[in-house]
């Protein structure tokens, strides 16, 4: 079995989080596995292969968001894996924290579902494609 190219890894405290985290990617083109434990993540960033994206709440149940981080820096394979962080708020010591662990975005609880999926996309190098206006064509005089 092969695995899709667009695998995502959740990490998320909220049952209601994480359930929105994966109707947003519930499409087919995209393997998203959630957790709600750390531990059963961690268990699982020493095993498996990385994702294309980790996306993560700040604020965790059984250790600190940033302690987390570290961690999946600190695993080689896992290392450059882009991380979208979910929070409540962030204050400006956490936003240089999460720049040092060179997070690729973080988002502020509540957050519109649209605004999630575009930020996963560009992390992973994917464009984002949106509506386009219709061009009204105008008639010109000869």
């Amino acid at each position: 079995m092969t695995q899709s190219p667009f695998r995502i890894i959740a990490l998320q405290n909220a049952d209601t989080d994480r359930r929105l985290v994966e109707s947003i990617f519930a499409r087919a083109e995209f393997d998203l596995t959630a957790f709600q434990s750390v531990r059963d993540f961690i268990s699982y960033l020493r095993i498996q292969p990385p994702p294309r994206c980790l996306v993560m709440d700040l604020e965790l149940n059984e250790q600190s968001g940033l302690e987390v981080i570290e961690k999946v820096r600190r695993n080689e394979r896992w290392s450059t894996v882009p991380i979208i962080v979910l929070a409540p708020s962030v204050d400006k010591p956490k936003l240089i924290e999460l720049s040092r662990l060179k997070i690729s975005g973080y988002i502020v609880k509540p957050f519109q579902p649209q605004r999630l999926f575009n930020d996963v996309l560009k992390a992973m190098g994917l464009e984002v494609v949106t509506q386009k206006t219709a061009v009204k064509r105008v008639k010109t005089k000869d």
